[in-house]
């Protein structure tokens, strides 16, 4: 039963990322239409999406389970990073460039458009605003520890990079909902906020699929090293990953929410924006890419039986 619910769920994200494979082939995208895309997700749909779920009357705001969520976003690529740093050190003890770069790759997982389509589907959108609770954890950890590990410097800006229009979202939204009973937002409005929120996930899917299925094009899997760091990365975030986090939430994670959250999250595979920060920070796209590849193909048959797994063991 469980098995065959994420399978159900997990066809319509593969059909979403091939029709943006498809559209690249076809040039119908290209790099700078899939940034200008981006922009707008990020700055205009996401916004909407977290504004319109989180002031949703089904939605739990409770102070504990916010806390709950925002430790639980930062802790767990903490540990990601901070296992793939020792791997690391094993495997490509004499490449600090490599290393760096694979700890960050590896620790990250995808916490943004795979989950949130699959979290919705299986356990309703009342937990989607959540989900964004969970993510300023996940970010505040990715651009304080991950950058500090790819670029073997603290960024001192960093919380620039923090405070952006997603947060802003959440944040304004969170307050709204705690300052009034029921019904904070006016029916039209509310309306407004989930039809242009509804089109983020689908848009950033295809996105997704379009950049990997370009970015695919420059990578040579029969190089030796190569496959080095596709088996380690894929070891590390398809399996030593989930199997610590569900253990752990087993006993440590107390809302119904937050298990329902970390089931998801923790099967994902390598997170893509790693790809982008490799090139920013001066590590090694071609490692990122191959991390980031190698998890998403293998992650489509290994997500099923972990969220099912993990739904069996925690729910």
């Amino acid at each position: 039963m469980y098995f065959t619910a994420v399978i159900n769920s997990l066809i319509p994200i593969i059909m979403l990322l091939g029709v943006g494979a498809a559209a690249h082939k076809l040039r119908w995208l290209n790099r700078n239409s899939e940034d200008q895309m981006l922009r707008l997700i990020i700055n205009v749909f996401i916004p909407c999406l977290i504004f319109a779920s989180i002031t949703d009357e089904a939605t739990d705001t409770s102070a504990g389970l916010i806390a709950e969520l925002f430790a639980w976003g930062f802790a767990m690529p903490l540990v990601g990073i901070m296992i793939s740093l020792a791997v690391g050190w094993f495997v490509f003890r004499d490449q600090p460039s490599t290393r760096h770069t694979f700890a960050t790759c590896s620790g990250m997982h995808n916490y943004a458009y795979i989950p949130l389509y699959l979290i919705g589907s299986l356990f309703g959108q009342q937990v989607v605003g959540l989900v964004f609770i969970f993510t300023s954890g996940v970010e505040l950890c990715l651009w304080s520890v991950g950058v500090t590990v790819l670029s073997g410097k603290f960024d001192r800006n960093c919380w620039k990079k923090i405070i952006n229009p997603p947060l802003i979202s959440l944040i304004v939204a969170l307050l709204i909902k705690n300052a009034f009973d029921a019904n904070p937002v006016p029916v039209p409005v509310q309306k407004f906020f989930s039809s242009a929120g509804a089109v983020a996930i689908p848009l950033g899917l295809l996105i997704s699929g379009s950049t990997l299925a370009e970015r695919l094009q420059h990578v040579r899997f029969t190089d030796r090293s190569l496959l080095k760091t596709a088996v380690a990365g894929s070891i590390i975030r398809l399996a030593v990953m989930p199997l610590l986090v569900l253990t752990v939430a087993s006993f440590a994670a107390g809302h119904v929410q937050t298990r329902e959250i970390l089931i998801v999250q923790a099967a994902m595979p390598a997170a893509m924006f790693t790809l982008v920060l490799s090139r920013h920070y001066k590590g090694e796209p071609v490692t990122a890419l191959v991390i980031i590849a190698t998890t998403t193909l293998l992650g489509f048959a290994t997500i099923p039986a972990w969220v099912a797994l993990g739904q069996k063991w925690l729910l």
